[in-house]
């Protein structure tokens, strides 16, 4: 499932991003392929969101993040 389609609060792996212009820059923030994140907080009217990666608060527009896909875990 994409990311914007997972519940929020919930331990989720990342098990594939799509190629995109800014793929690299989501390996710099640390969102890469087999790490555990969680969906935070949205903002309102179609804004950004907020994902947790190991300890930083990350904020990413929503555009971005479609193309990040993920399940669920127990971590």
């Amino acid at each position: 499932m994409r990311l914007l389609s997972a519940p929020k609060n919930t331990p989720l792996s990342i098990i594939k991003i799509e190629d995109a212009p800014y793929k690299a820059k989501l390996y710099e923030l640390g969102i890469f392929k087999g790490q555990i994140i969680r969906w935070e907080l949205s903002a309102a009217f179609s804004g950004p969101i907020a994902i947790r990666v190991n300890e930083s608060l990350i904020s990413l527009r929503k555009e971005d993040v479609e193309i990040i896909h993920v399940e669920k875990t127990e971590s």
